[in-house]
């Protein structure tokens, strides 16, 4: 698993340990160390973010995290790769984007804390694989919000608007969120390969729409075992000030422009080459749920490719969804 924590007094590290523990049953280790603060007294004498980074990391002590314990995931992975294999078509039909998931479950919801948090469990078997993505594409599983009381484009949207969803993008770290994280399974190394982030680059989006989306710049990694594979994502951010918003969800290939740049998968590198011609499978967009199934979070709904949509309100709660 891997994932960011971007710490500030809205959501200190306290509460951000309690979620961890919540999601995953145990504690993070600290990988890396991105430092945007002014800087500290130890590191005043150096030039630059590395020097600081490398300053404050000397005063962490060493820790090993236990393994990861997160049942309620590996279940749904369970229940997801099953789904997937029973609904697939067999040969797929030409066309389909066989690199998406054939099942993905959402739950987004209010915490106990009041903060919003959604999740997604994605599972790929018979005849589809993000394996068949070229090497040099990567994808982004994207749960977006709507209000069309707004109009226009980034950034000239009119103030206020990013409280007008169900999740925001107000954090003040400068990422939008609280934290994110990537899961692949309990019988799965703790070490990740398929690069994920965070995609923060809401330039030019259109003001009705607020996306909650993750990448991977090498989706080709995860692991398939015995016919299957998944992945859970969970982004935590503030809560906006409606009760609900009308949403819809979708898995997206694009190009791994952060491989020309010799950089790391970011939001800022990835599908920048707009123009590029999409190899295939299928088509570059999978929708996971559409808009026009008028389903709003929070909501637990899941979804088994290619047009099973059910949502059960009835199991919705703080701990996640339960379905019956």
């Amino acid at each position: 698993m891997e994932g960011e924590y971007f710490p500030t007094a809205e959501y200190p590290h306290d509460a951000f340990l309690r979620d961890f523990a919540l999601d995953f049953g145990t504690t993070p280790e600290i990988v890396s160390l991105d430092v945007t603060t002014p800087t500290i007294s130890r590191a005043a004498s150096t030039s630059g973010p590395f020097e600081r980074s490398r300053a404050l990391a000397a005063e962490i002590p060493e820790h090993q995290a236990q393994p990861v314990n997160n049942p309620r995931a590996d279940n749904i992975f369970a229940r997801g790769v099953a789904e997937a294999k029973s609904k697939s078509l067999q040969p797929l039909a030409a066309g389909v984007p066989t690199w998406g998931p054939g099942y993905t479950e959402i739950a987004a919801m209010t915490d106990r804390d009041g903060r919003a948090v959604i999740y997604t469990y994605n599972s790929w078997a018979n005849g589809r694989s993000p394996a068949q993505l070229h090497w040099d594409w990567g994808m982004e599983i994207d749960v977006s919000q709507f209000n069309n009381n707004f109009s226009g484009t980034r950034p000239g949207c009119a103030s206020g608007f990013q409280n007008a969803f169900f999740a925001t993008q107000t954090y003040p770290s400068g990422n939008g969120v609280h934290s994110w994280a990537v899961y692949e399974g309990s019988d799965m190394s703790t070490t990740t390969k398929i690069s994920p982030y965070f995609d923060k680059n809401s330039d030019l989006d259109p003001c009705n729409r607020q996306s909650m989306a993750i990448g991977l710049g090498s989706p080709q990694e995860i692991r398939m075992q015995n016919g299957g594979g998944s992945l859970q994502t969970i982004i935590r951010a503030p809560r906006g000030n409606v009760a609900g918003s009308p949403m819809s969800a979708a898995a997206q290939a694009l190009s791994n422009d952060c491989n020309d740049l010799g950089m790391i998968a970011q939001s800022d590198c990835m599908g920048i080459n707009v123009s590029r011609p999409f190899p295939g499978p299928g088509s570059q967009s999978m929708p996971i749920v559409g808009a026009h199934r008028n389903i709003r979070v929070p909501t637990c709904t899941y979804t088994t490719q290619p047009s099973t949509v059910f949502e059960w309100k009835e199991g919705i709660g703080a701990a996640g969804c339960i379905q019956g």
